[in-house]
């Protein structure tokens, strides 16, 4: 592909925290923490279930009760949650950077963002993926971090320009297929 696609981004905050958001649910640890919790807090009855321990009697107290456990795993996991979210938050309304109006400019080589203090070139061989979702494209610059394209700020040209330039890569990516059939 050898013409340029540009862009006009202008980073809004609610968006970079709902693509943080995105991101962090999909971090294993994240994912997998209220299971491993639930598996370390019921561990007496499997192993009764797994007949390597007799199971004990039914407890009558509220704090050996497994609903108590679920209600412990639940808070926990969302205490985490919010404070990683609030400062994730946090953060990205301190970098100045980051609310920066940019000029992004991609070619078959690398892409360009050019912000008013700042200007970065990242060569595709670089990036780690692409993916599509529902309301981004999200260009991950490593396995945890992305920058968000918003899928409504883009024009019909500018969106077909993107998926032709990304499917011509040599790049992991993970794009929906086009509609054959125009949205009734």
């Amino acid at each position: 592909m050898e013409k340029e696609i540009t862009i006009d981004y202008q980073p809004n905050a609610n968006t970079l925290v709902s693509v943080t958001q995105y991101l962090l649910l999909r971090m294993p640890a994240i994912m997998f923490f209220p299971v491993f919790m639930l598996l370390l807090f019921s561990q007496d009855q499997l192993m009764g279930l797994a007949g390597f321990a007799s199971p004990a009697a039914p407890s009558t107290n509220f704090l050996d009760s497994n609903t108590f456990k679920l209600i412990f795993v639940v808070l926990i996991w969302t205490v985490l949650y919010f404070y990683l979210i609030r400062n994730a938050k946090r953060k990205i309304l301190q970098n100045k950077k980051a609310m920066e109006k940019q000029l992004i400019t991609f070619n078959a080589i690398s892409f360009t963002q050019k912000g008013e203090t700042f200007t970065n070139e990242i060569k595709w061989e670089d990036i780690y993926q692409v993916k599509e979702t529902k309301n981004w494209i999200l260009i991950y610059t490593n396995k945890r971090s992305a920058l968000p394209i918003v899928k409504a700020d883009l024009d019909d040209n500018q969106y077909a320009g993107l998926k032709a330039l990304f499917n011509s890569l040599h790049i992991k990516k993970s794009l929906k297929q086009q509609q054959l059939y125009p949205k009734i």
